[in-house]
């Protein structure tokens, strides 16, 4: 999966479980909803969203050496 569909899932999953503060979804249901339609959250998985989830994140490398 690449970084831009595993953020873009994230922040739905995110939206899903914060979608109704009364109340919330269950986090089974929000990360099923988020598989099902990640695709509409790509618009919000460029840029800080993105290097946060990726494996890449020179940040994360540096702290996984730490």
């Amino acid at each position: 999966m690449n970084d831009k569909k595993i953020a873009a899932r994230f922040a739905a999953f995110v939206w899903y479980l914060n979608q109704d503060a009364g109340k919330p979804a269950a986090p089974r249901e929000a990360g099923r909803l988020a598989r099902e339609n990640w695709e509409a959250f790509l618009p919000y998985a460029d840029g800080k969203l993105r290097r946060l989830v990726s494996r890449r994140d020179p940040v994360r490398r540096h702290m996984a050496i730490v």
